[in-house]
């Protein structure tokens, strides 16, 4: 795969990176990634694509972070409706 195509490819995954924060931050999911370039990429790209992956683990773990803290102040049983015959059998 040509360097250039690996730079194009960057930049728009850094593009992706920061709509994808933008979005969820506000709640919703992140927008479609761009396609990957299918060889490795050139040495003299190495550092922006380790760059480039931990900025995704990083915020990787901030929803995972985000998730926990939500799951801890879920109930941890929801209550459950009376089945149908219950409501039957009151008009009786």
């Amino acid at each position: 795969m040509a360097p250039d195509q690996w730079a194009e490819y960057l930049e728009a995954a850094c593009d992706h990176l920061r709509r994808t924060r933008r979005a969820v931050e506000a709640g919703h999911p992140g927008p479609p990634g761009p396609p990957r370039p299918s060889g490795p990429p050139p040495d003299e790209l190495l550092g922006r694509v380790q760059l480039l992956a931990a900025g995704y683990d990083q915020l990787a773990l901030e929803v995972a972070t985000r998730l926990s803290v939500m799951q801890r102040y879920r109930r941890t049983q929801v209550p459950q409706a009376p089945p149908a015959s219950h409501f039957v059998d009151q008009r009786l």
